[in-house]
């Protein structure tokens, strides 16, 4: 071999070298940085490490949340109006008949789910005539 090959060859293992170099070092800061973007990982990290810290912050947010949307005391709900004799009359008439009405209902209910199923199971000639 003579000089300059050898001259080249210096130079490309030179430029091999620094490629593998490179090559390593931007796997590191991929790795760096892909830690840093990992925001749940981190968190979750931290929480773990100092678990009474983040306890005790969770706690004073919720209360002072709490606290901010608590009413204030002097403040009393509005008095509810007398209803009269007449509107409790008409109140328990219908909390007496909800049953029966109920009972009602629900028989009706029954009757016309009853009545449907029997025309598809048992379809009239008429009906079969009109579907063609």
């Amino acid at each position: 071999m003579d000089a300059n090959s050898q001259k080249i060859e210096a130079q490309i293992n030179a430029h091999v070298a620094r490629a593998h170099s490179a090559r390593e070092s931007l796997g590191q800061h991929y790795q760096a940085l892909r830690h840093k973007a990992d925001i749940p990982a981190r968190v979750k990290e931290q929480i773990r490490s100092r678990p009474a810290l983040y306890f005790g912050v969770a706690a004073l947010g919720g209360l002072s949340l709490a606290r901010f949307f608590r009413r204030p005391k002097n403040q009393s709900l509005p008095p509810t109006p007398k209803k009269s004799l007449r509107h409790w009359m008409i109140a328990s008439l219908f909390s007496a008949a909800r049953p029966t009405i109920q009972t009602w209902l629900a028989s009706q209910v029954k009757k016309y789910i009853a009545q449907r199923l029997h025309k598809a199971q048992y379809p009239t000639a008429s009906s079969q005539n009109n579907s063609h």
